[in-house]
């Protein structure tokens, strides 16, 4: 597993043994002016967006199925989220994430068909979308959380193709179907999880993710819906949909870690790339589901 902490900072005691002991006062005041002026700012570490091509992804390689929260074992939606945007590569959390939102620490550019909103966003009313009126690409984080938002609320975000980091829809009560997204083409990762009402997702030009892509514990859910689906990342994980009967992602050919179905007691059918050209995954996890095998998902297992 990759280095999720990154080198030591300026401020971190070296281990190459010890100092002499010097009765010359320390000007820690001085110091620490110089290691502030050496710290980038919050603009300078965001990953940067350029044309097609993603900043780097915490490798997830070796991690465990069941390592991320299952089901509601924490009593309340979005208790685990922290555990589960990690595994989507964002570390620290939604603390960060929050802390960017809050601060309002984003700004636009103007591109043909639109804007690009440059930096992290956290919605949680209505108010705060239109923040995203007009933009199509969003080279941070997009975060909608325990809001009161409906699923006409969300048009806006149509004119949305690419998101350069996670985008996360948790614990949101009123949200019934997932359309609004009609024109995403790709996201670093995607959570889609703990939304009671949501009856349908619908990605229809979703055509890659550099990390995690999941489903979790939404309980209403039926169908998610993936045509042009190409590229599945680190993983793909469809796990503890109560009422889900159908997923479709006939054009998938790679996922780079675990393809998971597991515990979904009503899902009897997948259909999942061609006989003829079958998905190549890292490993393949097919548990507690309604139905034992799919007869329409082909997937060859292939290490690496």
């Amino acid at each position: 597993m990759a280095n999720l902490t990154g080198p030591k900072g300026p401020g971190e005691p070296k281990t190459k043994g010890a100092r002499p002991v010097s009765d010359k006062p320390v000007v820690v005041e001085k110091r620490e002016k110089i290691q502030e002026k050496q710290l980038p700012s919050v603009m300078e570490q965001e990953p940067a967006v350029k044309g097609d091509t993603f900043g780097d992804v915490p490798s997830m390689q070796g991690r465990q199925v069941r390592d991320l929260p299952a089901g509601q074992g924490d009593g309340q939606a979005g208790g685990s989220v922290k555990a589960r945007l990690h595994a989507l590569g964002l570390k620290g959390g939604t603390d960060g994430l929050i802390k960017t939102a809050g601060a309002d620490a984003i700004r636009y550019s103007t591109v043909p068909g639109g804007r690009i909103l440059h930096g992290s966003l956290a919605i949680e009313s209505a108010r705060s979308l239109a923040k995203l009126e007009g933009v199509v690409r969003i080279t941070g984080d997009l975060s909608i959380q325990e809001s009161v938002l409906k699923s006409a609320d969300l048009l806006v975000l149509k004119s949305l193709t690419e998101v350069g980091g996670r985008l996360t829809l948790e614990g949101n009560a009123s949200l019934q179907l997932l359309d609004a997204f009609e024109n995403l083409e790709r996201a670093r990762g995607i959570y889609v999880g703990f939304n009671p009402a949501v009856t349908r997702v619908t990605l229809p030009k979703l055509r890659e993710i550099e990390a995690a892509l999941i489903f979790e514990a939404n309980t209403a859910l039926t169908e998610i819906s993936l045509p042009a689906f190409t590229k599945g990342g680190l993983y793909v994980h469809v796990h503890d949909n109560q009422a889900l009967t159908t997923v479709l992602l006939p054009s998938l050919s790679t996922v780079q870690g675990e393809l998971s179905f597991l515990d979904n007691p009503r899902l009897i059918t997948v259909r999942l790339a061609s006989k003829a050209k079958p998905a190549s995954v890292g490993a393949l996890e097919l548990q507690k589901n309604g139905a034992a095998t799919f007869p329409l998902l082909f997937a060859a297992v292939v290490k690496s």
